[in-house]
């Protein structure tokens, strides 16, 4: 059974449909040792043996497994969920997605929050990855703002996947955070979806000359 990445984020649903935003922070066997990101009075009243479902996106989709509250400490507070049966796909990825480096500016919606800039990872019509430098929980919101030689698209984006990363140069710990926009306009959708089309396309190209090119060589 696949099972999801050490240090990624995962989402616990609780019968009474409260939702845990939680790190993964060990693996051992079919169990997984959870640590909450917020929501520590849930934690605190999520008895064991209580049945619950995990919520995993990864680049490629959104995965959903059962599973079984084994152990709850409301000292750390930790989690400890016992996944059951196969993994169950809810969302598939349907559009292209690029490795690029795009100029960014990012930050917490609250008027008064820091900004940072970075350069994005890879990027689609639906959302983007980057490096942040604090650590973003599943569902938060974020603003954006995408730096384009076309010019500049805002926009609102919402948490999906993240997981710590090793140190930065600095010593300093980043955050891999993938996002799914949740508010931008009909036409900044299209130019970003015309830019992802437009890279795709030169990529493929660029694959099928060095293909060509090797076998040419071969002979």
């Amino acid at each position: 059974m696949i099972m999801p990445e050490l240090q990624s984020t995962i989402s616990v649903v609780l019968p009474s449909k409260a939702v845990i935003s939680a790190r993964i922070i060990r693996k051992l066997g079919y169990h997984l040792y959870l640590q909450p990101l917020r929501d520590y009075e849930i934690v605190m009243i999520t008895p064991q043996g209580v049945s619950v479902i995990l919520v995993w996106p990864d680049e490629n989709g959104i995965y959903e497994y059962d599973g079984t509250v084994t152990t709850s400490l409301t000292m750390l507070p930790l989690l400890v969920v016992a996944v059951k049966g196969m993994r169950h796909t809810i969302e598939n990825r349907v559009h292209n997605r690029i490795s690029v480096n795009v100029g960014l500016e990012y930050g917490m919606l609250r008027p008064d929050a820091q900004s940072f800039l970075t350069t994005t990872r890879d990027l689609s019509p639906d959302g983007l990855r980057f490096l942040s430098v604090f650590a973003p929980w599943t569902n938060l919101h974020l603003k954006m703002r995408l730096i384009l030689a076309s010019g500049d698209i805002s926009l609102v984006s919402k948490v999906t996947r993240t997981r710590v990363t090793s140190a930065n140069g600095w010593g300093n710990r980043q955050w891999d955070t993938a996002v799914k926009f949740v508010e931008i306009n009909a036409q900044a959708h299209a130019r970003i979806e015309n830019f992802v089309q437009a890279h795709y396309q030169r990529q493929q190209q660029g694959r099928h000359h060095r293909s060509t090119s090797s076998r040419s060589h071969s002979k």
